[in-house]
């Protein structure tokens, strides 16, 4: 199993700081999948996405995109699932 790493702080109205979100962009099997989780943060969210497609750059532009908009966890499956939906 291979994976890339991106990081990335979240800010919210109610918080000072922002909430670091780690995503993962994972191949296993033939396939790649999205991993994406909050760190030693109290709602400690985490969502695995698997299997997504066997095409590394359809995924991997779908990455950028999570990571850019800072999707949290919590709507990771959601987004993902629409966005293969259009």
């Amino acid at each position: 199993m291979e994976t890339i790493e991106l990081r990335r702080r979240v800010s919210s109205a109610h918080r000072k700081q922002g909430t670091e979100i780690i995503y993962e962009l994972v191949y296993d099997n033939g396939h790649y999948g999205i991993e994406c989780y909050t760190p030693n943060h109290m709602d400690r969210s985490y969502c695995y996405y698997h299997s997504i497609s066997d095409d590394l750059q359809s995924v991997q532009k779908l990455f950028r995109l999570l990571y850019q908009k800072g999707v949290r966890p919590l709507h990771l499956a959601d987004v993902i699932e629409d966005y293969y939906a259009c």
